[in-house]
C-alpha cells in the first residue's frame, strides 16, 4: 500500500518549484533580455576650434556647453531615468576633409548617439552626407547654407535660418532705410570670403536683389579666400567704384583686415552691412577695432537687446549665466547653437531611446509654439516645426544691429528695434576721434 503525500509536503514543493523558475526567469531577464540602463547620451560636436574660423567655433562651443549644463542640471533626459548628456568635441580645422573624417570617428570609434555642428558650412555639407550615411541623427549648429538641407537628407535638421533668407532679408532692411530716412542709396558693392558660406550668402542676396528691388545695381563684386592676409588691395579697387553701400559676407578675421583696410583707405560707404550674421556680429569685432567699427550694421539673430521685449523678457537668466561664465554677453552663434542644442535633447526626451533611427524620427515630428515654458529658446522666432520633409525650420527671424557706442543695438525690423539707426553713416572725417 503506498504511502499518502502530505498535503503540506505538496505544497512545500509547488513553492519551491515556482520560487525556483521565478529566480531562474529572473536571472534570464537580467542576464539576456532586460534593456540597459542608460547613464548617459553621448552627444559628438564637430566644430573650427583652431584655424581661421575658431573664434566663431570656440563661441558655438560655449553655446552648446551652456545648453547641455542647463539640461543636466534640470535632471537630463528624464525618459531615461535621468541619462546625464555628455559632449564628445572634435576639431574639423576648418577644413572639409577633416570635419568628415571626425564626423565618421565621432560615429563609428566613439559611438555617439547623434551629432552637432559644424558651423562652417564648407564643412557641415560634407558633414551632413556622412550623417546620412550611417544614419546619425544631425542637428546643424549655426551653418547656414542653403545646400544643407536640399540634399534630399532623411537625418538632418536645423532649427535657425538659411542663406538666401538672410539675403532676402538683407535686401528688404536696404529698401526699408532708404524709404524710412529718405535716401536713394542704390548702388552696391558685394565683397565675400569665397567658401561655401560666404558664396551662398551672397547668391541669397543678389537672387533678391533682383527680385524685389531691380532698380538697385551692384557696381562692385569681388570673393577673396578665407586665409587672406591683406584686403588693402581690394579695398582699394572697391573704393574706386564707390558704391553708395558695401554689403560684406565675412568671419570674425576677415571682418576685421576689411575694416583696417578702409580706414587706412579713407572712405567710407553711406553703409556698410554685415551678411550672414557672421564676423561683423561678435564681440571680438568690437574689441579688435574699437571705435572703427561704430555705425556698422551687422545681420543677427541674437544679441541682449532682444531681452528688452516682453516675449524672451523671461529668459534674460540664461544671458546672465553666459556672461557670468565667459565675460561677455552671448551673441547670434552662441545663441543658436544654445537653442538647437535644446532641440536636441528634446527630440531625446521624446525619444525615450538612444537609438539614432527613434532619435531621427523624434525630430522630425518636433512642432513647438514659442514662447515655450519647457524649453528655453532665446532666438526671437514664433515657432519651431521640423516636420518638413527637408528638415528645415521655416519660422526664423533675422534682425539688423548696428553697433552704437560700442553695443550692439536692434534697429531692424521695427517690432524688435530699440534705438533708431544712425543712416547714412558719417565718413571717417566727420566722427569724432
Amino acid at each position: 500500500m503506498a504511502r499518502r503525500v502530505s498535503p503540506r509536503l505538496l505544497l512545500g514543493v509547488v513553492i519551491l518549484i515556482i520560487v525556483i523558475c521565478a529566480v531562474a526567469g529572473y536571472y534570464v531577464y537580467e542576464t539576456y533580455f532586460k534593456p540597459p540602463v542608460i547613464k548617459e547620451v553621448k552627444i559628438g560636436v564637430v566644430l573650427p576650434l583652431t584655424g581661421p574660423a575658431s573664434k566663431e567655433g570656440w563661441i558655438a562651443r560655449r553655446g552648446i556647453e551652456l545648453a547641455v549644463e542647463h539640461i543636466n542640471r534640470k535632471g537630463g533626459v528624464k525618459s531615461l531615468g535621468g541619462a546625464k548628456i555628455v559632449l564628445i568635441f572634435a576639431d574639423s580645422q576648418g577644413k572639409p576633409e577633416v570635419g568628415m573624417a571626425e564626423a565618421e570617428r565621432l560615429i563609428t570609434v566613439e559611438k555617439v548617439h547623434a551629432l552637432t555642428g559644424c558651423y562652417q558650412s564648407a564643412v557641415t555639407l560634407p558633414v551632413a552626407g556622412v550623417a546620412e550615411k550611417y544614419k546619425m541623427p544631425f542637428m546643424v549648429a549655426d551653418a547656414i547654407s542653403d545646400a544643407i538641407t536640399e540634399q534630399g537628407y532623411k537625418y538632418v535638421f536645423r532649427v535657425h535660418g538659411k542663406a538666401s533668407w538672410y539675403g532676402r532679408d538683407a535686401v528688404r532692411f536696404i529698401v526699408d532705410m532708404n524709404k524710412k530716412y529718405g535716401t536713394n542709396f542704390k548702388t552696391i558693392g558685394l565683397v565675400y570670403e569665397d567658401d561655401e558660406f560666404g558664396k551662398s550668402s551672397a547668391e541669397g542676396f543678389k537672387k533678391y536683389l533682383k527680385e524685389l528691388a531691380p532698380e538697385y545695381e551692384i557696381v562692385f563684386e569681388e570673393p577673396y579666400p578665407l586665409t587672406i592676409a591683406d584686403l588693402t588691395p581690394l579695398v582699394t579697387k572697391l573704393k574706386a567704384a564707390n558704391p553708395d553701400i558695401v554689403v560684406h559676407v565675412a568671419y570674425v578675421s576677415d571682418a576685421i583686415l576689411f575694416m583696417k583696410a578702409l580706414k587706412v583707405s579713407g572712405w567710407y560707404p553711406k553703409a556698410y552691412l554685415g551678411l550672414g550674421a557672421a564676423g561683423q556680429s561678435h564681440w571680438d569685432y568690437i574689441k579688435s577695432l574699437g571705435k572703427d567699427v561704430e555705425y556698422v550694421f551687422t545681420q543677427t539673430e541674437w544679441q541682449p537687446d532682444l531681452l528688452l521685449s516682453k516675449k524672451l523678457a523671461r529668459f534674460k537668466w540664461v544671458n546672465d549665466e553666459y556672461k557670468a561664465k565667459y565675460g561677455e554677453d552671448m551673441v547670434g552663434i552662441a545663441a543658436d547653437c544654445y537653442t538647437s542644442t535644446w532641440i536636441l535633447y528634446y527630440a531625446i526626451e521624446k525619444a525615450g531611446s538612444v537609438d539614432p533611427d527613434k532619435i531621427r524620427d523624434a525630430l522630425a515630428s518636433i512642432v513647438l509654439e514659442l514662447p515655450s515654458e519647457e524649453i528655453p529658446v532665446i532666438l526671437p522666432y514664433p515657432k519651431i516645426d521640423l516636420t518638413r520633409p527637408d528638415g528645415q525650420n521655416p519660422y526664423t527671424a533675422i534682425c539688423v544691429a548696428q553697433i552704437l557706442e560700442g553695443k550692439f543695438r536692434i534697429v531692424w525690423p521695427v517690432e524688435y528695434a530699440t534705438v533708431e539707426a544712425v543712416w547714412p553713416a558719417p565718413s571717417w572725417g566727420e566722427r569724432s576721434s
